[in-house]
């Protein structure tokens, strides 16, 4: 996308969280591109005040933080001005927007995207990951998302070509996903964390899906079968969950509490002895019919 106007591709990406902000919250991260296809260092992203963008929220404590980390923006004509506004997803599931200033500048304060009086959000979900494309062949701009469980879903605009941007409550696409690892064999659907981009990858006319994922392989530690890994998978599970549920009923900071703390880790490293992980992702496409 060319942010800035000057008629050469940029690279814009999110981030977790960064030092020196006010709050705990992402910035936002652009290579300004550069004739001949190079691109320049990368660079937190401003608005009009000069000042590195954040997303901006009124609420205090952790569900802010979460709505501050782990940004994951794209940039769209928001509301049909003629420059690019930026549509922002985070940990928590919801959505903001910058609203765009000209010359790869954005509004500082950034506003909830809302839908019946509510912000819109991926349901019972996290780690909204925005992109924008005409999904139902009406003319206008739909909004897709991806997810923290796999799942990947859809909101109608109801605007109108040229208007600006009216979304209707999210549809699946994908349901969310049933497991998010995987023994040996590959998987043979997403897994978790869907990032997607949407295109017409076989010349069809018809919008095709793209699904990144984020995906943990299993291989049974060594001298052990796959049948005994996950049998004492199974009862390594149940150990772990009766600590966390321990830890429910402890108070905290108390030295019972940390006993429990300790008992905790030493049974997380069991894990080790069991299985070997390792974490991998995939590109999945979808074709329309």
């Amino acid at each position: 996308m060319d942010l800035n106007g000057d008629g050469y591709l940029d690279l814009l990406s999110g981030s977790y969280a960064a030092e020196g902000l006010p709050k705990m919250a992402g910035l936002f991260q652009v290579l300004w591109g550069e004739k001949g296809g190079a691109f320049q260092t990368a660079v937190p992203l401003k608005g009009v005040d000069d000042k590195p963008l954040a997303i901006s929220t009124v609420k205090n404590g952790r569900r802010d933080e979460t709505e501050r980390i782990c940004t994951r923006p794209t940039a769209v004509d928001w509301d049909g001005d003629g420059d690019l506004d930026l549509v922002v997803g985070n940990f928590s599931g919801t959505f903001y927007l910058f609203k765009g200033g000209g010359k790869g500048k954005f509004e500082p304060k950034s506003e909830l995207l809302m839908v019946k009086g509510r912000a819109l959000k991926l349901h019972d979900d996290e780690k909204s990951d925005p992109f924008f494309v005409d999904w139902d062949g009406d003319g206008d701009l739909d909004l897709l998302s991806g997810s923290k469980s796999g799942s990947v879903v859809w909101a109608r605009n109801d605007a109108g070509v040229g208007q600006e941007i009216s979304l209707t409550d999210f549809q699946v696409i994908l349901p969310p996903s049933e497991t998010k690892e995987s023994w040996l064999d590959l998987p043979k659907k997403p897994s978790s964390s869907t990032r997607v981009w949407a295109d017409d990858l076989n010349g069809d006319g018809k919008i095709d899906l793209i699904v990144g994922d984020k995906v943990t392989m299993l291989r049974p530690s060594k001298g052990k079968t796959k049948e005994e890994a996950q049998e004492l998978l199974i009862a390594w599970e149940k150990k772990i969950s009766q600590v966390l549920d321990d830890d429910k009923k402890i108070e905290p900071n108390s030295k019972e509490g940390q006993m429990n703390k300790n008992k905790f880790f030493e049974i997380a490293r069991e894990k080790d002895q069991i299985v070997e992980e390792k974490t991998s992702g995939f590109v999945w496409i979808y074709l329309r019919k």
